[in-house]
């Protein structure tokens, strides 16, 4: 529910909700027993730079969930994570961004 409030906000222009929650989520899950709430948190916040075009927190969002999620074999949020991340190595001139991006959306 916490995530869907983030993307909420920031696409009813309320960005600095959206971004005090999507800062609120990395704290709350940082020390959780819970992977999946992690990389949900990582995720969220990875889209929502994308959306803001900011390359560098998509990105490092982006790997750290990538990284969480195969380390404990959620393979649909390693796909959906694979999104932002490929799109900031894209805009980085880094071309393997393309291919993450596609096998991420097949």
């Amino acid at each position: 529910f916490r995530t869907h409030d983030v993307f909420a906000r920031w696409l009813m222009s309320e960005r600095s909700a959206a971004a005090e929650q999507g800062r609120r989520l990395l704290r709350l899950t940082q020390w959780s027993d819970k992977p999946w709430d992690r990389v949900q948190a990582l995720y969220v916040n990875a889209i929502v730079a994308a959306w803001e075009g900011d390359p560098d927190a998509a990105g490092t969002f982006g790997a750290q969930g990538v990284e969480l999620s195969v380390k404990h074999g959620l393979s649909s949020w390693s796909a959906m994570l694979n999104v932002p991340l490929g799109w900031a190595l894209t805009h980085a001139g880094q071309r393997e961004g393309i291919p993450k991006m596609m096998n991420a959306l097949t």
